[in-house]
């Protein structure tokens, strides 16, 4: 057979490569770390294909980015922060979401199972420069993330926040269906208070009441427009998120011009990271250039500013 060929330092090839489970830890009601057997050394910010066999929704192989957590160094291990998504409403419905292809099958595999990885160079996305001590042309860097999309922000943190020299400002626009979904609360928490001046989150903790018409029983309902008599309930925990920290939203234009750095300011530079309704919404697809038209092209970022993880 070919020798194998590496995108990068990392150890794992350019073709499948089967890497033993070694445990499941649970870290909240729908998301656990997985284990695996292996000594990574990945770059930062570059990030893992996984297959599943046989599961992609309408047949074949679903494969999917997984972006490693934890002390990258941690000799012969590696871990994978994954969220299990359920089926979201119901097939048709407008909101509807099909289970997870890949994060379902992850969740069925025990200790001892392999699971298959490979890495290749579109999985490596910006390199951080330890001489410069910064990521290239991003001196201020608008972060946003939905869900299991805090892992790449999370690895991109840690090389910031690690370097003594570095010099640069995030602020972090962090998407979640509810306070309890947030993941890495503790460690977020703990770098805004070590970097109050380099360091922001606004956490968006998305409702299910966006876009549905309500009215208060006394009101007429024909109108078919939202109440304005009507405030749909804040979302559990919302008290325990600082007032000038949360938004009771999913992340939106309005909210990145409101809580992101300004495109025009020198430095400036967004990194994007979530399901593919999270590129649609403010980007494009992932792997595709900016999208003209998209949430971040009218707010005035350029391609060159932007990085789809």
């Amino acid at each position: 057979p070919p020798s194998p060929t590496y995108a990068s330092s990392c150890s794992l090839p350019t073709t499948w490569t089967a890497v033993p489970l070694l445990r499941v830890t649970p870290y909240n009601h729908d998301t656990s770390t997985f284990t695996f057997s292996l000594a990574l050394n990945l770059p930062t910010c570059a990030c893992l294909l996984l297959r599943a066999p046989g599961r992609e929704h309408g047949g074949g192989d679903a494969v999917r980015p997984y972006t490693p957590v934890g002390e990258r160094e941690r000799a012969g291990e590696f871990d994978l922060l994954v969220k299990r998504y359920k089926q979201w409403g119901k097939p048709g419905e407008r909101n509807y979401r099909p289970p997870g292809a890949v994060s379902n099958y992850l969740f069925e595999r025990k200790p001892g199972d392999e699971v298959e990885f490979k890495h290749i160079k579109f999985n490596l996305k910006i390199p951080y420069n330890r001489v410069a001590h910064r990521f290239p042309k991003a001196d201020k860097i608008t972060m946003i993330a939905v869900g299991v999309g805090i892992a790449p922000m999370i690895q991109a943190l840690t090389c910031l926040f690690s370097d003594p020299e570095c010099t640069t400002q995030v602020k972090l626009l962090l998407g979640n269906r509810s306070v309890s979904d947030i993941l890495l609360r503790c460690t977020l928490d703990g770098w805004e208070t070590s970097f109050p001046d380099r360091f922001k989150v606004v956490h968006h903790v998305g409702t299910r009441y966006a876009g549905i018409v309500s009215h208060k029983n006394t009101c007429p309902k024909s109108c078919r427009a939202p109440c304005p008599f009507w405030v749909p309930p804040l979302p559990k925990g919302w008290e325990t998120l600082k007032v000038d920290g949360r938004e009771a939203t999913w992340v939106n234009e309005a909210s990145i011009r409101k809580h992101g750095f300004a495109p025009k300011e020198e430095g400036s530079a967004v990194f994007v990271c979530g399901l593919p309704s999270v590129y649609d919404a403010l980007c494009g697809p992932r792997g595709q250039p900016l999208e003209e038209g998209s949430a971040l092209a009218r707010i005035g970022f350029t391609n060159e500013q932007v990085t789809k993880f």
